[in-house]
């Protein structure tokens, strides 16, 4: 199998990095949704050493997608970060926010899995 080049999104302040299509699902007014799809694959959120708050990571099974929520506002910094079950509904595993100021986002590719990190930027 061909391995894929990686996807980079680096606009409004937000950096992704991924081994994943990065698609731009809804654009309104300031507002924009990307999508991520990843067709009901392992998801493992991890988080930067300097963010860490738990052992080892998130797990969430059965992951259509990974979409982002976020301002283009060049002085906002909030994005909401869902985990989605269902390409065809919004039923989600969960959501959280992030403050992305000083971090990146990276989806990578695993043979059985697929790792999500949020680290810091250097």
């Amino acid at each position: 199998m061909k391995k894929k080049d990686k996807m980079y999104y680096k606009k409004y302040n937000l950096n992704i990095e991924s081994d994943f299509d990065i698609h731009t699902v809804r654009e309104v007014d300031e507002d924009i949704d990307l999508a991520i799809l990843l067709k009901k694959r392992t998801l493992n959120l991890y988080f930067d050493e300097e963010f860490k708050i738990i052992n080892s990571r998130f797990q969430f099974s059965g992951i259509d997608k990974i979409m982002i929520r976020f301002n283009k506002n060049e002085d906002s910094f909030l994005a909401t970060i869902h985990i989605i079950n269902s390409l065809n509904s919004d039923l989600q595993s969960m959501n959280f926010e992030i403050n992305y100021s000083d971090i990146f986002i990276e989806v990578k590719n695993d043979e059985y899995s697929v790792d999500m990190r949020i680290n810091k930027s250097n």
